[in-house]
């Protein structure tokens, strides 16, 4: 492929670490990019794959990356990891390949928020950025109800004019529908491009959100209809269990053995969601006592 070696600079990563090249909207590009250190090229065999949902082509050259031992690749480190950062948001503005979201990407997302706010509800995980969930001890409850007791307006009564209706009346409040959940304490799962140097699914603590990341091999074998696979939320049960381990902050001061039993009382409940389909029901350590 013939470059356009007109150069300009693209984007300063932290440290003052300049990236320049020249990317372009190309309708038969494939979201990759050849990468320069020192303007020498390291990507020759294998580009850089930034977002293959997006038309672009292009290079970029920085010098603060370090090539790998055979000079066909780019070590993972820091100062990679903000660099793809960075291009992340510098290539979203080139448009999609083309891409419409079937029924069956939305009927999958859906699925992915209902089982982790199922998750989190049940690991009582707070919202990322909001209050904990509930009272802090048993004593709160009961003020909570008192309270509640004396901000419950009295029901219109005949004394005031005004005959009370009866529950089948027409203000009779509405029940409200499953596909009208409330997702507000569900981080947003995003999609991203980061292939196999990122797990499937991670929790981004910077920003609060769930990555899904689309070029990780794993990926369409979780989320794809894959015959011998069984199904897809069995497959997400283990990488859940990860992303709550990640979300909960009392997680960074575990051991590793109690972060695996952690993420198993995650796949032990996702498996007990479908314990009417698949005929049993897995016991917690917690009930065995």
């Amino acid at each position: 492929m013939k470059l356009d070696t007109q150069k300009k600079h693209l984007f300063t990563l932290k440290g003052g670490i300049p990236v320049t090249g020249n990317i372009k909207e190309d309708k038969n590009g494939k979201g990759t990019l050849e990468v320069f250190i020192n303007h020498v090229l390291i990507t020759m065999k294998n580009p850089l794959v930034v977002d293959p949902t997006r038309a672009f082509s292009g290079w970029i050259n920085c010098d603060g990356l370090t090539p790998q031992t055979a000079r066909d690749g780019i070590s993972p480190d820091h100062i990679y990891n903000q660099m793809m950062e960075f291009l992340l948001k510098y290539v979203a503005r080139f448009p999609k390949i083309g891409y419409k979201e079937s029924q069956g990407d939305k009927r999958m997302m859906t699925m992915l928020r209902d089982i982790l706010k199922d998750c989190l509800d049940y690991m009582k995980l707070n919202p990322p950025g909001k209050e904990p969930k509930g009272p802090k001890d048993p004593t709160d409850v009961i003020g909570k109800i008192k309270n509640k007791l004396k901000e419950t307006p009295s029901l219109p009564s005949e004394e005031h004019g005004v005959t009370p209706r009866g529950p089948r009346g027409p203000n009779k409040p509405r029940k409200v529908k499953d596909k009208n959940k409330n997702y507000n304490d569900v981080p947003p799962i995003v999609h991203l491009a980061i292939g196999n140097r990122q797990p499937p699914f991670y929790y981004d603590e910077t920003n609060k959100r769930v990555i899904a990341n689309i070029t990780n091999s794993l990926y369409p074998a979780i989320t794809g209809t894959v015959p011998g696979l069984g199904p897809n939320w069995f497959r997400i049960a283990q990488h859940w269990g990860r992303v709550c381990t990640q979300i909960d902050p009392n997680c960074k001061e575990i051991d590793l053995s109690d972060r695996y039993k952690y993420e198993d009382r995650v796949v032990r409940h996702i498996i007990n969601m479908h314990k009417e389909k698949i005929g049993i029901e897995l016991k917690d350590d917690d009930d065995e006592e």
